[in-house]
């Protein structure tokens, strides 16, 4: 071979970069924008069935994880896309419950989050400290 690629992709969860979203704090393009990016792979795949399920799923689970968002030393703009989520999470809850390529899991954090974000996030936070998965990525 003539030629080769470098890619410069950290290996290890640990290992961070100078200038990594993990060091700087959050902004709303960092909030939004990941949201976004995945609104429109679900909206522009129509014609695709299997990255229109996969996006869906995807959807999905960031609208639950934006739904049971924290506020505790968030910044201001987050409480107001918080309640936009939540918004947009029940409009979704029907075409999510109906989807067969989503498993239960999915539908059922799904409908959890839609009718009660605050006590999913309160049993996903108890969840986590009880499997120790909150402390997979902590740098003590």
């Amino acid at each position: 071979s003539d030629k080769a690629v470098f890619e410069d992709i950290c290996k290890y969860h640990y290992l961070v970069h100078e200038g990594s979203a993990t060091k700087s704090s959050l902004t709303e393009h960092k909030l939004k924008d990941p949201l976004k990016a995945t609104w429109i792979v679900y909206m522009q795949t129509e014609q695709m069935p299997i990255v229109h399920d996969a996006a869906l799923g995807r959807l999905a689970n960031q609208l639950v994880d934006y739904a049971a968002y924290q506020l505790k030393g968030q910044p201001d703009f987050v409480k107001p896309y918080r309640k936009i989520v939540r918004r947009d999470l029940r409009e979704m809850l029907p075409v999510i419950l109906k989807n067969k390529k989503l498993g239960r899991k999915v539908k059922m954090k799904a409908l959890w989050a839609a009718v009660s974000p605050t006590s999913y996030g309160c049993a996903h936070k108890l969840y986590l400290r009880k499997t120790g998965l909150d402390r997979i990525y902590a740098l003590d």
